[in-house]
């Protein structure tokens, strides 16, 4: 029996290491995420996972080997490139229409204040915002930590 969602196209993707501060890989997390739809992690292999995966029929882990931080145009001490490259492959790995986006080292206890607004216009993005006030010269500046978009614009950006 297929499992029910709250919502029937949206996939959370949970992106980042997993290790001991991985708090979205809890098993209460997971099942909290897992009511919203299908949820994939995309993580690394060859480093030291002190956490035992969630073994569930609706949890997709898609571990890929850890990329090189000595790329063209990338700062060398950021784990950005690192971020994208986890996005980048558990993207190809979803097959709902939309995506929520969040990271293996925190957890939301409710997704609709992002998912809901999204679903009003869904040829926008939303996400959390990164800025305690308003900045206009970052207006467009969006926050990594949550957010919500159509899973193939979401892969297009990051291919």
């Amino acid at each position: 029996m297929d499992p029910v969602y709250k919502y029937q196209d949206i996939t959370v993707l949970i992106q980042g290491p997993i290790g001991e501060h991985s708090r979205a890989l809890k098993q209460d997390q997971i099942e909290n995420y897992s009511k919203y739809g299908p949820v994939v992690v995309s993580s690394w292999t060859g480093f030291n996972a002190n956490i035992s995966l969630i073994d569930s029929c609706n949890v997709k882990y898609v571990m890929s080997h850890l990329p090189h931080r000595t790329r063209a145009h990338c700062l060398q001490d950021s784990t950005f490139y690192w971020a994208i490259c986890s996005m980048y492959y558990g993207l190809k790995n979803i097959e709902t229409k939309y995506v929520v986006k969040t990271r293996s080292d925190e957890c939301f206890s409710e997704l609709e204040p992002f998912i809901e607004p999204f679903l009003l216009d869904d040829k926008k993005m939303v996400c959390g915002n990164i800025f305690v006030q308003k900045f206009d010269k970052q207006q467009f500046h969006i926050g990594d930590h949550v957010f919500v978009a159509k899973t193939k614009t979401l892969f297009e950006a990051v291919s």
